[in-house]
């Protein structure tokens, strides 16, 4: 019952979340609402752990830092696609306003925000 109660209040706070941010992304909502019932199960198997062959830890072990790579792994390759996107959009907006230094200018500073802003981690 307990667990029941539980599952449908972070529902109810599912629901709250979609109604008051409608453009946000629900998959990664979702996927936080997972990640935190199975830290749950993870934080009260006790028993489990203590009965879980050597090597079955240790292949969870891998899996984990396997995946840890390839997050990091994606992370670093979309950065490198934005910078490259950002140069290529700054040449071609340079092509266009290169007799106005002014404008130039501006550019510049709006493209070098924008990439901060994309750079950054969440």
């Amino acid at each position: 019952m307990q667990r029941l109660l539980e599952a449908q209040a972070q529902t109810d706070r599912l629901i709250q979340a979609v109604k008051s941010n409608p453009d946000a992304d629900y998959t990664e909502a979702a996927m936080m609402l997972t990640m935190n019932g199975l830290l749950n199960k993870v934080a009260t198997a006790e028993e489990e752990w203590d009965e879980m062959p050597l090597d079955k830890a240790g292949r969870l072990i891998a899996s984990l830092s396997r995946t840890k790579v390839y997050k990091d792994r994606v992370k670093q390759d979309m950065r490198k696609k934005a910078d490259i996107a950002f140069q290529e959009l700054e040449a071609d907006m340079m092509k266009v306003i290169k007799q106005d230094e002014e404008s130039v200018r501006m550019l510049k500073t709006i493209l070098t925000k924008a990439k901060d802003r994309m750079m950054q981690d969440d």
